[in-house]
């Protein structure tokens, strides 16, 4: 046995291999969060180069990720998707093929109508979708008409049009609350309250009303949300309907649905011709308390309810699973392989093969991990049943195709992949897998309950929540511009790659530099070392393909400086050339002790490690150590809000949950930090001097702006990306892509 794997500690050579193990999370956008320009290739920056598509998560190793061994398989792109663009009839309503978007957060955060709403869901439903499903909008509706041209807008497209109804867990079966802020934000300012019987009869009414509403203004299909904790859901589910005796009560299996099935009745007698879908909990589990778990929704029970459903006039069903604890999860089911596979977010983890009935699959990413679910309440009821949770037919054809091929669902229900790219059915029925813009599963777009700000945007899709807005009035394709100019663009990572694809769109003559061998800036090494999980490789990949298919001119080592851009002689220079790393402040008095971050890779590290430092870099690298078995320290000079500030809300916090669950320790507040020979010593935020005795002390001091091609004279220069403030890929790559439609 070698000494570095005798002590448990961290060689290059493990790290690199552990990379393909880790999966989840490992280093997500630190090495991956300056990624946003152009840095020096794999090679360079202290890994070994490798191909990011060969990564596999899970597979082997030792650690907590173990538990739920990974396997890529899933990814099998052998499949036409032929099954999935098969009419199918719901309710009488034929839609053109299977795919259904889901009804989501998304524009509907505003106040009113808007064009930015109308133009979304008219989008995708000209993109191919065969069922357009929206979430509830009662609060913008102004008169009885209001959302007729967005039905019709749908219509215009091709697909049917779906309205979904539902309440909030403050209309709730009892007063059983939830306490984890990634179940709700919220809750503290609106606790659940348990529904008189009048108050459900009066619910019931509302939700007829609005059923009423909605298919006069020209809505296909209704569905009702009795999924994650919301109202309907809450009577279902015996963990939440634990207080009443009524007839809405947990004392069996029709009261419980029962609310449901009077209001489904209903709606088919005094709605004639609208078509009922129902969206409810088929597995829960409650993660937050791990073990209580003894009410939660069993398949079994699921299938009793459906049958109830039908009973009463259901023409379709959409299963999901509840996570109580983790909202999000219930329907994002990859949600739980950040930071480890089976991350549940709030410092526990599940192992799949026990937990939630064992029939989530637990093995492929999270990607259609529904599957078996559906299969199961399909072959009990005669009407369609489909499934949402990571259904992305771009990166699994073959998965996703064969759950309706072979008969474990009707119809598969998105939302992502659609927000990233609203053509992806054309483009999958076309065969043009190349050219779908890939969804990350970064979980940028979703930051509602974590972040009550609400809304979040998309890393891969600068126009998401902003075309026809104010900010791109033209809508998600730039417009030809009115003079074309000569654009030179420095730098070869994402923001480099967003602005010369973005410029070449509207026509203008582009010509892309890159210092280093390759395009991507650390994306490949990042992709490599992270594993599969956000899809790095997949969005590099999609990158370059569109810069061969829009005729870029891509020069690839070579630095621009202003003898370049003299005989270029362009019109105009966007600088997407990254950050720079600046002198550290902190005071190192055992140079053996102190590793720079881009070093990091290439060093023993040893048992223990303190990373200086409380960017999401830094995090996220404490992520992947702990998940080697490394016991990690991060010692950060900021508040404890201020650790990781730049990571997508819900993967800030799933993250930090499992490092701290995990043993990472996190010393906020420090000052006056000093490498030396014992590990690192610094001031706490009581004003005491405390050492922590490490093996290695890694110094990840943020990057800092790099104006070198600023000054170039007698051309108009854009600086863009980490070149100019120093961020996450999504903020590089919205900037890059602002830029180039301002040209």
């Amino acid at each position: 046995m070698s000494k570095e794997t005798e002590r448990g500690g961290i060689s290059r050579r493990n790290l690199i291999k552990g990379a393909g193990v880790v999966g989840a999370a490992s280093l997500v956008a630190g090495l991956v969060g300056c990624v946003s320009s152009s840095q020096p290739s794999a090679g360079e920056a202290g890994g070994e180069p490798g191909s990011a598509s060969g990564a596999q998560g899970g597979t082997g190793g030792s650690g907590p990720f173990d538990r739920n061994p990974q396997d890529e398989s899933f990814a099998d792109q052998s499949s036409d998707c032929a099954a999935l663009f098969e009419p199918i009839t719901i309710g009488g309503k034929q839609a053109r093929n299977r795919i259904m978007k889901s009804a989501a957060g998304t524009y509907t955060y505003d106040l009113s109508y808007t064009p930015a709403l109308e133009g979304y869901y008219a989008d995708i439903a000209r993109g191919g979708a065969g069922i357009v499903m929206v979430e509830s909008l009662t609060w913008i509706i102004e008169d009885e008409n209001t959302l007729t041209p967005l039905v019709e807008a749908i219509h215009a497209g091709g697909a049917l049009a779906g309205m979904q109804v539902w309440g909030l867990w403050f209309n709730s079966s009892s007063e059983k609350n939830a306490t984890s802020p990634l179940e709700q934000a919220r809750v503290d300012i609106m606790p659940r309250g348990m529904m008189s019987v009048e108050d459900i009869h009066a619910f019931q009414d509302d939700m007829v009303a609005q059923a009423k509403m909605f298919q006069g203004n020209g809505f296909d299909i209704l569905e009702i949300n009795a999924g994650c904790d919301h109202t309907f859901a809450s009577f279902l589910s015996r963990h939440l309907n634990c207080q009443r005796d009524d007839e809405y009560g947990p004392q069996s299996l029709e009261n419980r649905a029962r609310i449901i099935t009077e209001l489904i009745g209903r709606i088919k007698s005094e709605c004639p011709g609208l078509a009922v879908q129902v969206l409810f909990n088929c597995v829960e589990e409650n993660v937050e308390e791990m073990g209580d778990s003894e009410l939660c929704m069993k398949p079994e029970e699921a299938v009793e309810f459906a049958k109830l459903f039908e009973a009463a006039g259901a023409d379709s069903l959409q299963v999901r699973t509840a996570v109580f604890g983790n909202h999000a999860a219930g329907f994002f089911p990859d949600l739980m392989h950040i930071g480890a596979h089976g991350n549940t977010g709030v410092g526990t983890q599940v192992d799949y093969a026990t937990h939630m009935a064992g029939i989530i699959d637990g093995a492929h990413e999270g990607v259609a991990a529904f599957a078996d679910l559906c299969a199961m309440v399909k072959a009990a009821v005669s009407i369609p049943v489909g499934f949402v949770g990571d259904v992305d037919p771009r990166l699994a054809p073959a998965t996703v195709n064969s759950a309706v091929a072979d008969g474990k669902a009707d119809f598969v229900v998105m939302n992502r992949p659609l927000m990233v790219d609203p053509e992806l059915p054309n483009k999958i029925q076309a065969g043009d897998f190349e050219g779908i813009r890939p969804c990350n599963k970064c979980v940028c777009c979703f930051q509602s309950v974590v972040n009550p700000a609400g809304i979040g945007f998309c890393r891969a899709n600068p126009a998401m929540y902003r075309a026809y807005s104010e900010e791109m009035p033209e809508g998600p394709e730039p417009l030809p511009a009115d003079t074309v100019k000569k654009v030179l663009v420095a730098g070869g990572g994402p923001a480099g790659m967003e602005a010369a694809i973005t410029a070449a769109k509207r026509g203008h003559q582009v010509k892309l530099f890159e210092k280093g061998g390759s395009l991507g800036g650390l994306v490949p090494f990042a992709a490599m070392v992270k594993g599969p999980h956000e899809r790095l490789a997949d969005y590099l990949a999609y990158q370059q393909h569109m810069l061969e298919t829009l005729s870029v001119e891509v020069v690839t080592g070579t630095e621009v400086n202003a003898d370049l851009v003299a005989s270029e002689a362009p019109d105009v220079v966007i600088s997407a050339i990254g950050g720079v790393v600046p002198e550290t402040s902190v005071k190192v008095v055992e140079a053996s002790k102190a590793v720079a971050f881009n070093d990091a890779m290439a060093v023993d590290l040893g048992s223990s490690v303190a990373i200086v430092g409380g960017s999401l870099r830094a995090t996220d690298f404490a992520n992947y150590l702990v998940n080697m078995g490394v016991k990690v320290h991060i010692v950060q000079e900021g508040a404890p809000e201020n650790l990781a500030a730049a990571q997508a809300p819900w993967s800030r916090a799933v993250i930090l949950s499992w490092i701290k669950s995990q043993g990472c320790v996190v010393h906020s507040g420090a000052t006056d930090i000093s490498v030396t020979a014992e590990g690192v010593e610094f001031t706490t935020d009581l004003g005491l001097r405390r050492t922590v005795k490490v093996d290695s002390v890694v110094l990840c001091d943020d990057l800092a702006p790099n104006g070198a091609l600023a000054g170039l004279p007698g051309v108009e220069v854009i600086t863009v990306g980490d070149a100019a403030a120093p961020a996450a890929i999504i903020d590089a790559v919205r900037d890059a892509h602002l830029a180039a439609r301002g040209l």
